[in-house]
């Protein structure tokens, strides 16, 4: 098997050094690979880039995508940029891992979604979310363990904002990013609770700031999503910049209800007992987004998961949940 060969495109995404350097060794260490070059529109942080990477750097996206055989781009620009570069891409027939969000507008996801059919990629966002506590509840799901399902609650956080504002600061650029933590780390509930309860109907909201500078830049810090699904079921997003890691996922059934948060995993059926599921029976997580599609790559497999079907509709979700914050009803 030929060595894989990938170039990266925009530093501005925190996670941009970690997918080259620290992720794909980790996630990847079975395929041979190599980062062949680096672009950024900001020309002094894609030297340091290229630098510590040790790459070239290349000043123009279209040359970077005109390497020879290259067999993909990974993209961890600003949101803002992302149909312009994964569309390019897509046009050059160029296979295309992509940060989460997929983009900022739901014309935008649309673009996006043409280009990427209409060219055949192989194409990839990164929203790995499906740990095992999930995958475990799911199949507790499908099983009827807890009957039909009456709402899903996710909630993750960070207190970024509080511990740390300085080095998060390019999120609070709305014209980068499209919105603050609900278009970030909300992305991940949002494609948690779809997964269990599939397409929405309709969607409520409050995004608010918190902080003096979130309420300067007019940015969601501490943010809730409701959403509608068919039958009356609900889905609940809960996302926060200011709270220290307080991950949570639960998933209410006419018959019991699940839990999985720093308690760990349990359930109850009807009235009976908690159940305490040991970690020892807890699945391994789905397989990490950057290791799919390389392998898709390598292998010349299917690049079904993480795909652009599903990254349009968490946009239309995350666009739902900030068309709802702008109805207010004062108390």
């Amino acid at each position: 098997m030929k060595k894989l060969k990938f170039v990266c495109a925009g530093g501005w995404h925190i996670h941009a050094l970690d997918f080259p350097m620290d992720r794909a060794p980790k996630k990847v260490p079975h395929l041979e690979k190599e980062f062949a070059a680096v672009w950024d529109n900001d020309k002094e942080r894609g030297e340091k880039w290229a630098e510590a990477m040790n790459c070239m750097f290349v000043e123009d996206y279209d040359q970077l995508l005109a390497i020879p055989d290259i067999d993909g781009v990974l993209i961890t620009s600003e949101t803002s940029m992302h149909e312009e570069l994964i569309v390019k891409a897509a046009e050059a027939g160029i296979n295309v891992f992509v940060e989460k969000a997929l983009t900022t507008t739901n014309e935008s996801a649309y673009r996006i979604r043409e280009a990427v059919k209409r060219s055949n990629i192989k194409f990839t966002v990164s929203d790995p979310v499906r740990h095992g506590d999930l995958l475990y509840a799911k199949e507790l799901v499908d099983k009827g363990v807890i009957g039909e399902l009456i709402s899903v609650r996710s909630r993750m956080s960070n207190a970024c904002a509080i511990n740390d504002q300085d080095s998060i600061r390019q999120y609070y650029e709305v014209e980068c990013t499209g919105g603050g933590a609900m278009i970030d780390m909300g992305y991940h509930n949002i494609h948690r609770i779809q997964w269990f309860l599939g397409k929405p109907v309709r969607a409520a909201s409050i995004l608010v700031p918190f902080t003096d500078y979130g309420k300067e830049k007019k940015i969601d810090e501490n943010s809730i999503a409701v959403f509608e699904f068919e039958s009356g079921k609900i889905g609940i997003a809960e996302t926060s910049w200011l709270t220290e890691d307080a991950t949570a996922f639960e998933v209410y059934g006419v018959n019991g209800v699940i839990r999985s948060d720093d308690a760990g995993f349990r359930y109850r059926v009807g009235e009976g007992e908690w159940v305490q599921v040991q970690k020892s029976e807890i699945p391994e997580e789905d397989t990490y987004p950057l290791r799919y599609w390389m392998e898709s790559i390598a292998y010349d497999t299917p690049c079904e998961k993480y795909d652009i079907d599903s990254a349009v509709l968490f946009t239309e979700m995350v666009t739902a949940a900030y068309a709802g914050n702008r109805v207010r009803v004062d108390v």
